[in-house]
């Protein structure tokens, strides 16, 4: 992802299964992102995908509010976040 991306939206399959491998590289995906003064938000979630992440900590990580249960929810949320992030005073 080009580094003038401030904001990636991950759109997941809800038949998608969560092995320990994709969530340790899930975690490190959101970390660099984050050392880039970048942010994650994770959509279309089910229930069950929901559950497997919050139990390995992930969405603390992410951030509870960048985990969407759907597409139109995350492009909203990464509007607010990209007004956010050009309203904050820049790194040096």
């Amino acid at each position: 992802v080009p580094a003038e991306k401030k904001v990636i939206i991950l759109v997941l399959s809800p038949v998608m299964k969560f092995e320990m491998n994709a969530i340790l590289d899930l975690g490190r995906a959101v970390s660099r992102l984050e050392a880039q003064h970048r942010r994650l938000i994770v959509a279309g979630l089910n229930t069950l995908q929901y559950k497997r992440l919050a139990h390995e900590h992930l969405v603390e990580q992410i951030g509870a509010d960048r985990v969407c249960p759907d597409l139109e929810f995350a492009i909203a949320q990464g509007v607010e976040l990209v007004r956010d992030l050009l309203r904050a005073p820049q790194p040096a």
